[in-house]
């Protein structure tokens, strides 16, 4: 796999992610937009999803904060939630503080790109402090400044609704060194031959077939590819600009008078031909 990436990995917009941690610390929130390994992260609002990429080798994320609270009087309930997107979902983090012992829960709704459907997240019942995170797998096809709705309410221990919901948006940061879409395949001269498909955006559970001519016998392909007659389908989610490579295995027939067999003849995802010719094919010579 060769990616490209385009240079983001500056330093942190340090004044501005310190005022916001700050004001997440306030009310006893400690959330540390820094991840383990090689993460890293700025402040949402010090990003652009046109200018700001996620590095495939050392990531950087954009970090959102908001807050939603209930308060009565000299009594303080207040979630501090951060979000952010990786190039395979969509991360929650949450710290709550309170005043007093009032239980209470964080629902959050996220729906838009990346999303078929509205996913919806609720936290565990909390009293003083507490905090947590959830992971939004995306199952739909996104890219970047894709915008993704974020819904949160803060509900008591009976689930009643105790605060009216806050709605954000968060615009998607795509992958550094974007690609165009490809699609290779070599005869490597011993009857095996090698495709490399490459897509340009995310695809949740791309359908992809191989399809080879009638009598061809093939091997190569592992146990994930279902047969069905002449074709080798599988479902899969693809990652933007990421080569998947298959070496496949081709014997043809021959028991006619032919003297060539075709072996070869499409690969499709969600039922697009990919070929760069519509007329391209590979053949064998019979002896």
């Amino acid at each position: 796999m060769v990616l490209g990436a385009c240079s983001q990995m500056g330093t942190y917009e340090n004044a501005e992610l310190m005022n916001e941690q700050a004001e997440a610390n306030k009310a006893g929130a400690k959330l540390t937009p820094l991840g383990s390994g090689n993460e890293n992260a700025r402040t949402y609002s010090a990003t652009n999803c046109v200018d700001f990429c996620i590095d495939l080798v050392k990531p950087e994320y954009s970090m959102q904060t908001a807050t939603i609270s209930n308060n009565s009087g000299p009594q303080t309930r207040v979630f501090t939630y951060t979000v952010h997107n990786t190039l395979t979902g969509f991360e929650l983090a949450w710290n709550y503080d309170a005043t007093n012992n009032a239980a209470r829960k964080l629902r959050i709704t996220v729906s838009g790109a990346g999303f078929t459907s509205p996913q919806t997240y609720t936290s565990n019942k909390v009293q003083s402090a507490g905090n947590g995170s959830n992971s939004f797998t995306f199952d739909a096809s996104w890219a970047a400044c894709g915008v993704v709705n974020i819904v949160a309410v803060m509900l008591d221990g009976n689930n009643v609704m105790v605060s009216a919901p806050i709605t954000t948006t968060y615009g998607l940061i795509g992958a550094c060194g974007g690609c165009d879409e490809s699609f290779t395949y070599v005869d490597n001269g011993d009857k095996t031959y090698t495709f490399t498909y490459t897509p340009e955006e995310n695809i949740a559970n791309a359908a992809l077939v191989f399809t080879f001519a009638q009598g061809t016998a093939i091997s190569g392909l592992d146990a994930s590819w279902s047969v069905n007659g002449q074709t080798r389908q599988k479902t899969m989610s693809l990652t933007s600009c990421t080569s998947y490579t298959w070496t496949v295995a081709l014997n043809g027939n021959c028991s006619g008078n032919s003297r060539s067999s075709n072996v070869w003849t499409d690969f499709k995802v969600n039922d697009v031909s990919k070929k760069n010719n519509q007329e391209d094919k590979f053949t064998q010579v019979c002896d």
